[in-house]
């Protein structure tokens, strides 16, 4: 059970220590998982969690700490920690100060009692109907299912004003599937998200899962040389992911880590690219009412037309430039202080759709599923992708399917001069990144 967290009572307790400023930032969140792997249900687990993150400074020495031992003795050890290790480290010389606005937007929608209330037995059952349907097919097989649901409170005040909190659910449903036809076998996964049980319908991403495995059957590597790519809105989105959001913090900005920095008011895009910065849809991964200084989030474009307009800026980097927070502060974990990143990084959409962009493609790739991008480098804008994925398409036709190929190329030139056409429809994945289908123009791929 949550124990009764008095942050006010945190934030008077380390002014009294020795801080100047003050902030408490609180978090509980409990859920239910099951999994299932090679067959067997192996977990159907409860988890809970409790914990506090005090940021405190003594004039400009700054210092966090986390703690889950959210007792009268565990805050006051944690507050006396903060404020010992702050006084110990030097002078930060672009402090200045916490946030002195913390406010909240509406947060109806953020909550579904479908996901708060379930448990493990709960999600075993979705796990185990869905396991029943892979079955259902001859030759499938589940490699490996998983399902959770929970809820989450985060509160936050500090030495200026709040509290502020906001009450979030959320439910998972992820899967990976094997087939066997002919002799070959095939391999499919997918995963979703939403805030209530109900919206994952996990039953039909099961049975698309199970369909697009056996069109993965018999995927062989093509020839290497330039082609056009297709990308589905999940590798459109893990694209951007990787290599624009990191450029578009303003701490890469100011540390000298992003190739946008002096950039703004320049078309770094394609004039058909608008990203939009959506802090405030509860559909969407990432939105929230208010960010984790507590500063109310907002609905911004980053990009429009081309033209690089702003970067996301939490309390601290908004100072350094003398300006406000956009509301993105993110904490890596409670016990580490924020810092600026997108709430929710979406592609906005184009007119055109999936089989117009296969009917305009001459020579091509399909991709639906890629890994490997990770590994690319966001300060240069060159991305690598192993593609796991694809189907080879050749004068406006779907041929065979493709795998262990390899794409390269920079992803300013791939969003910008060389992007053809985007699709009319968003689609939803389960990050903080979504995009519609892209069509891209003569990109690098190195096959057999």
């Amino acid at each position: 059970m949550a124990v009764d967290v008095d942050i006010e009572r945190v934030v008077k307790l380390a002014l009294k220590a020795g801080a100047d400023e003050a902030e408490a930032y609180r978090v509980f969140a409990r859920g239910s998982s099951a999994t299932l792997e090679g067959g067997v249900i192996k977990h159907a687990d409860f988890i809970e969690l409790e914990a506090l993150g005090i940021r405190v400074a003594v004039g400009r020495k700054v210092a966090t700490v986390g703690t889950e031992r959210v007792d009268e003795a565990g805050i006051r050890e944690a507050v006396e920690a903060a404020v010992s290790i702050a006084k110990a480290l030097r002078e930060d010389p672009n402090w200045r100060g916490l946030n002195d606005k913390l406010a909240t937007r509406p947060a109806e929608g953020f909550y579904d009692r479908t996901a708060a209330e379930a448990g493990p037995e709960d999600m075993a059952s979705i796990v185990r109907e869905c396991a029943s349907i892979v079955k259902g097919f001859e030759g499938a097989e589940p490699v490996s299912m998983g399902a959770s649901a929970g809820e989450a409170v985060v509160e936050v005040m500090n030495s200026y004003g709040g509290p502020v909190s906001y009450r979030s659910t959320s439910a998972t449903y992820s899967l990976e599937v094997k087939v066997r036809s002919g002799g070959e076998e095939g391999v499919f996964y997918d995963s979703t998200f939403s805030r209530g049980v109900k919206g994952l319908k996990a039953e039909d991403l099961t049975r698309d899962v199970v369909r697009k495995a056996f069109e993965y059957v018999g995927g062989r590597p093509v020839e290497t040389g330039v082609y056009d790519l297709i990308l589905t809105p999940e590798v459109a989105a893990s694209f951007i992911d990787v290599m624009l959001v990191s450029p578009l913090s303003a701490l890469s900005v100011q540390e000298g880590r992003s190739p946008l920095a002096g950039r703004v008011g320049e078309a770094v895009l394609s004039k058909a690219v608008t990203l939009t910065d959506v802090g405030t849809d509860p559909k969407l991964l990432g939105c929230r009412p208010f960010d984790d200084e507590g500063f109310p989030t907002t609905t911004r474009a980053l990009v429009k037309e081309g033209i690089l307009l702003d970067y996301v800026y939490d309390t601290y980097t908004a100072r350094r430039e003398g300006r406000e927070s956009t509301g993105n502060a993110w904490r890596p974990s409670y016990s580490r202080p924020p810092v600026p990143s997108v709430n929710h990084l979406r592609l906005e959409p184009g007119d055109s759709s999936p089989e117009e962009m296969i009917a305009e493609t001459r020579r091509g790739l399909l991709i639906e599923r890629t890994i490997g991008e990770w590994l690319s480098r966001p300060v240069s804008g060159l991305l690598n992708a192993t593609v796991t994925h694809a189907k080879l398409v050749i004068d406006g036709e779907v041929k065979h399917p493709v795998k262990g190929v390899v794409v390269s190329g920079n992803i300013y030139s791939m969003l910008g001069k060389d992007l053809a056409l985007l699709g009319r429809t968003v689609g939803r994945v389960p990050r903080r990144v979504s995009s519609p289908h892209l069509l891209i123009k003569g990109v690098r791929v190195a096959g057999m």
